[in-house]
């Protein structure tokens, strides 16, 4: 066997690799990965990573050839030349953004190995294909989980930690970690199968159309208002392109796309109000908001139940229903004067009715006095079963001190109230509330500030935000909600100014395909620009580059899509030179 039959081989073994990442990236198992060393933990997908690389960089080898961009290879080189500088230069948490910038440089491998081997139609075509077959498994999985198939949701507990909800509702996330993580699975694959629908025959158009609609569907169930925002930019990219070709399929799709997403929006709306609340508010913080009228201080004898009254004003968005699985209820948590937690879940006291937003309503509420004597606080605290407790969004308490006298009888025993699933650890006294945006970026400024040039380091803004912001506690999974803020934050003034280079190469690449581009994969090129436009409008509303989710799809569809665009370009110089 010669080299070149050897390198051939190699070749479409690589491709059938990359063919399998395209369809299983979504389904990485997050709860057991491979742990080769204790300080090394390895997913499925990042297995599956490594075995395409190598098998792609040993067909290059036998070959003696690789395809490459230019410029944009030498872009995204430097790019990534400036991630590992910063990482080095991290002042905190050196070695998790150096396995970050492995992570990326891994990612932006893939995105080269399919601009390599994807250079016919047909591979192309088959490679789109796979990630719209992914994307429609993810899709059936999500409505699966809406649906509340108790069986699909226990399964899916092996991609991620848990469900993503807002309030009581089920942010559909699917296989994914997270419910912005698997919307922008969607917006990613919803373009290329859409791509595929106008490029392919007759008798399967209305096939990838209704999966089409179907991942818009599923995107939609997601609650993602910045994913919305961003599928409706690309739908309307595909619109302008379509009218500048004069392709009223292209259009058609794109205005029929539009239409879907907003009747279906206007029907869950109508059929579930609490959906609409999602307009109202960066989160759910303001569906959580009271204010509390309570006693001073109240005495009570040891183990007595104590009733008092106590005025509770909704301020926020939404009413309180004092019945349901999900229901509103007046409680408290209890310390001893030197701050001990004596009882984290207190007692619930009933609304006497639903309270609207505005309203305000006296509770009697009841206390559970403690069996010795002494001097409490009692923090008032609502709480929706199940669901939250009102401090953990930011909602102010309020403070009665409680003295108790006397002690409780010998052998008596006061009723210990469930602890429902919303009740932290005892040791912890209150979850301090997730950061609205602009929180995030005035932190992301003092970031910058402090390191203008390289940064704190790639993906170390969620890792060393609580420095920067004063607390104590915080949670690693934040991020500042800007694609191009945490780059800034993270890799400072160098770094994105070589990734918004890097952005500008990728967008000149496909913009000339899109000026100069052939009939006969013009759907296909069409679709992955319209990926590109979705990832980047939803950039400037969330961060997903630690995931390898999102990353796999994005840098796949900038291999496809800057290779298409390169070969309809080289064609028509072709044809020029011949006439």
């Amino acid at each position: 066997m010669n080299a070149n039959t050897w390198g051939m081989r190699l070749e479409n073994l690589a491709f059938g690799l990359l063919m399998g990442l395209a369809l299983l990236f979504p389904f990485e198992f997050v709860k057991a990965p491979w742990r080769p060393f204790p300080w090394v933990a390895i997913t499925n997908v990042e297995v599956l990573v490594a075995v395409v690389l190598v098998v792609w960089g040993s067909a290059a080898l036998a070959r003696r050839q690789v395809a490459f961009p230019r410029p944009l290879g030498w872009c995204v080189g430097l790019w990534l030349l400036v991630v590992a500088g910063s990482a080095l230069a991290a002042p905190a948490q050196r070695e998790a953004a150096l396995k970050f910038t492995v992570r990326t440089a891994q990612a932006v491998a893939l995105g080269w190995a399919a601009y390599d081997l994807a250079h016919t139609p047909s591979r192309r075509r088959w490679l789109v294909g796979a990630l719209g077959v992914a994307g429609a498994l993810v899709a059936l999985l999500g409505l699966a989980e809406a649906a509340g198939w108790s069986v699909v949701q226990a399964w899916l507990l092996n991609f991620k930690h848990a469900p993503t909800r807002i309030g009581e509702v089920v942010r559909v996330s699917a296989s994914l970690v997270y419910a912005t993580v698997a919307s922008m699975v969607l917006e990613l694959t919803a373009s290329a199968v859409l791509g595929l629908a106008l490029d392919t025959r007759r008798t399967w158009r209305w096939g990838w159309l209704g999966l089409f609609l179907l991942l818009l569907t599923v995107q939609l169930l997601t609650l993602t208002r910045a994913g919305t925002l961003a599928i409706l930019a690309a739908l309307a990219w595909c619109w302008w392109w379509g009218w500048r070709w004069r392709w009223a399929a292209a259009r058609l799709a794109a205005l029929g796309g539009m239409a879907w997403l907003v009747g279906l929006f206007l029907l869950l709306v109508w059929v579930n109000p609490i959906l609409g609340l999602r307009l109202k508010g960066e989160s759910d913080r303001v569906w959580y908001q009271a204010q509390y009228e309570a006693p001073s201080e109240v005495v009570a004898t040891a183990g007595a139940l104590v009733r008092l009254p106590v005025r509770v004003w909704n301020k926020g968005v939404r009413s309180w229903h004092p019945s349901g699985a999900y229901a509103f209820a007046l409680s408290y948590h209890m310390q001893r004067e030197d701050g001990t937690m004596v009882t984290y879940d207190g007692l619930r006291s009933p609304l006497p009715r639903v309270v609207l937003p505005g309203e305000q309503v006296v509770v009697q509420a009841q206390v559970l006095a403690p069996s010795e004597a002494g001097r409490y606080r009692v923090e008032w605290d609502m709480v929706q079963e199940a669901v939250t407790w009102f401090s953990w969004k930011g909602a102010p308490t309020a403070t009665t001190w409680l003295l108790v006298e006397g002690s409780a009888p010998a052998g008596d025993t006061a009723p210990v109230p469930t602890l429902p699933a919303s009740a932290p650890p005892t040791d912890v006294r209150l979850v301090v509330p997730a950061p609205g945006r602009l929180t995030l970026w005035r932190v992301a400024w003092r970031m910058v500030q402090a390191h203008p040039w390289l940064g704190v380091g790639p993906d170390n803004f969620r890792l060393v935000y609580g420095a920067y912001a004063g607390v104590e506690w915080w949670d690693v999974g934040i991020h500042a909600n800007n694609l191009y803020i945490e780059w800034l934050a993270d890799t400072g003034v160098v770094g994105v100014v070589v990734f918004l280079s890097m952005v500008a190469a990728i967008g000149w690449h496909v913009w000339r395909g899109l000026m100069t581009t052939a009939a006969r994969e013009r759907g296909v090129l069409l679709a992955g620009s319209a990926a590109l436009v979705a990832w980047h409008v939803h950039g400037g509303f969330d961060a997903f580059h630690e995931f390898w989710p999102t990353l796999i799809p994005f840098w796949l569809l900038v291999g496809i899509t800057v290779r298409l665009a390169d070969d309809v370009c080289a064609q028509v110089g072709q044809d020029a030179h011949r006439i």
